[in-house]
């Protein structure tokens, strides 16, 4: 009796699992056309002290402030969507390559740390905090914000 409900169980786990990794090879893929397929042009204005405004789709303005190893994302919850958070993604990545500014860190953990900062606004943590994203872009100081962020990246949150 005991070994027919730890194999009930063990297919259980393993049929989520399947589930869960099918979930997220689907989200990853669909981040991964909607990069491909982004625009390259940015609607931007450049100020002093490295304050950047981004305008998105629907005229939504998103300021950003560039600091020598990070980026301040001002609100970050305004541009809370898949598509708005991989173009404010995209937007920190030419943006710093255009202007000479080291980043190490991938896509994938730049987006992660995003959407990351989005979510625990979502769910009121530390709102705060969250409100903004600030990301480090050579990497974050925190060793659980370095693997939450990756992980959320790699699962295409």
């Amino acid at each position: 009796m005991k070994k027919g409900r730890s194999l009930i169980v063990l297919t259980a786990v393993n049929v989520l699992i399947l589930v869960m990794s099918i979930y997220c090879l689907i989200r990853t893929t669909q981040n991964s056309k909607f990069i491909n397929s982004f625009n390259s042009e940015f609607d931007y204005e450049e100020y002093e002290n490295g304050k950047v405004i981004l305008t998105l789709e629907e005229e939504k303005r998103i300021t950003l402030q560039f600091g020598n190893s990070s980026v301040k994302v001002v609100q970050s919850y305004q541009a809370a969507s898949r598509e708005e958070s991989v173009s404010v993604m995209l937007f920190i990545r030419y943006y710093t390559h255009q202007n000479g500014m080291k980043v190490q860190r991938s896509n994938t953990q730049i987006l992660g740390e995003y959407r990351l900062h989005n979510l625990l606004y979502t769910v009121g943590y530390k709102r705060a905090h969250t409100g903004d994203a600030d990301i480090d872009l050579v990497k974050d100081r925190r060793w659980y914000v370095n693997i939450i962020s990756s992980v959320f990246g790699w699962i295409g949150i």
